[in-house]
């Protein structure tokens, strides 16, 4: 696996929600949940992740769920720092 790829830890479950595959660390909607999420949603952006293979736009709409999920759980820091590096993930979309 490549270094850059995101590492599960020992504990982490994943599941799917939708056509995003969300990370359980730790209890839901907690700050430490937010901010694995935060971070899956990084990688997801950078194509980072092992065995996620998806084109520029699902991986656009994937960052976008979890953007959701953080606003809705209250974790407006982390929506926040998110919609930053979808802002700059747009950018670098080339067609």
């Amino acid at each position: 696996m490549n270094n850059n790829n995101l590492k599960l830890d020992k504990g982490s479950v994943p599941f799917q929600q939708g056509s995003v595959r969300c990370l359980l660390l730790g209890q839901w909607g907690s700050k430490e949940w937010a901010n694995q999420q935060l971070r899956y949603a990084i990688a997801i952006l950078n194509n980072h992740v092992a065995g996620y293979d998806c084109l520029p736009k699902g991986r656009f709409l994937d960052a976008l769920i979890i953007k959701g999920l953080l606003k809705e759980h209250g974790f407006w820091w982390q929506a926040k720092i998110l919609d930053h590096h979808i802002h700059r993930f747009q950018g670098g979309i080339r067609e």
